[in-house]
């Protein structure tokens, strides 16, 4: 069949392998994000490279639908981005209340074949 060519007569539908990231984020005091800051800014995480984000809850977050990396996709792995209202934290001035930024890197999520895959990311801790 050298040089030949085949019509196909229905829609070729790819769907992209995906995974729930799930993990927890620490502030700098040791405690729990729960979106308490006072200027209505919510506790997040960010998937750089997609885009996505999640609301962190007691210390929690939940990205669905992420893209897993694998099979030889050459990506270096995804960055996540916190940002999170540390209420402990002794800001300028020495006022108590501070937001705090944190970050995992070249995190590569892969599928375990269930029919709801989540891929569990280690802690992420804030700093000021």
């Amino acid at each position: 069949m050298g040089g030949s060519t085949r019509e196909l007569t229905s829609p070729v539908v790819m769907n992209p392998v995906t995974v729930d990231l799930v993990g927890t984020v620490t502030d700098s005091s040791g405690g729990a994000p729960n979106q308490l800051n006072p200027y209505g800014i919510p506790d997040t995480v960010t998937v750089v490279e997609t885009g996505q984000t999640a609301n962190i809850i007691n210390g929690a977050y939940t990205i669905p639908d992420v893209p897993v990396i694998g099979n030889g996709m050459t990506i270096q792995g995804y960055t996540l981005q916190v940002s999170a209202y540390n209420p402990n934290a002794v800001g300028s001035g020495g006022t108590l209340g501070v937001q705090e930024q944190g970050s995992a890197q070249n995190i590569k999520p892969i599928s375990d074949g269930s029919a709801n895959p989540t891929f569990v990311v280690p802690t992420i801790r804030t700093t000021p």
